[in-house]
């Protein structure tokens, strides 16, 4: 067997791995209740696959924008049954951030940033919404908006609360307001 044959021989198989991963754009992605999450992407010059599956790490999702970025599997090197693996935009991507810091981001602006030194950071447009029974806070917090409640509120501490919606100064003489009787 010369060189010349060996090569023939292994040009199918040469072929077949060159074709196993490849960088490709998302043209569109489709997020459909109860499935996977499938989409259109553009591979080489005029190659375009569409349906292909993505797959995303247990308990994060998200939906890529068109022109992404995307790194796609062929399994075998059949260029029928991709699956996208990996996605990234650049273009919406925190940058100047430190080795070890961590973001969730999206492309209008809003992110949650764990940085050096044990920080967080939380940026958003419009609004959060926490959605429990209960929120607990151990550490101080300062506000420098306004405050509005829609309960009641509860000052002081455990052993001696003082509501602040109905609390009465028993103490105090008429005239300018004098300071709180602690337990009262």
């Amino acid at each position: 067997m010369t060189i010349d044959d060996l090569k023939k021989l292994l040009n199918p198989l040469k072929h077949r791995i060159m074709l196993m991963i490849a960088r490709a754009a998302i043209n569109s992605m489709n997020d459909v209740d109860g499935g996977y999450q499938a989409g259109q992407v553009s591979i080489l010059d005029g190659e375009v696959r569409d349906n292909t599956v993505r797959l995303q790490d247990y308990g994060f999702t998200s939906v890529p924008l068109q022109g992404a970025d995307a790194v796609v599997v062929f399994i075998g090197g059949n260029r029928d049954h991709g699956l996208i693996i990996a996605t990234d935009d650049s273009r919406y991507r925190l940058q100047g951030m430190k080795n070890g810091e961590v973001a969730l981001y999206t492309d209008e602006g809003d992110h949650i940033y764990f940085k050096r030194g044990k920080i967080i950071e939380i940026k958003c447009g419009s609004e959060i919404d926490i959605n429990c029974p209960a929120v607990k806070f151990s550490g101080d917090i300062q506000v420098s908006g306004k405050i509005t409640a829609g309960g009641e509120i509860t000052g002081g501490n455990s052993e001696a609360p003082v509501n602040l919606t109905t609390h009465e100064h028993p103490t105090a003489v008429p005239g300018p307001p004098s300071p709180p009787t602690p337990g009262t």
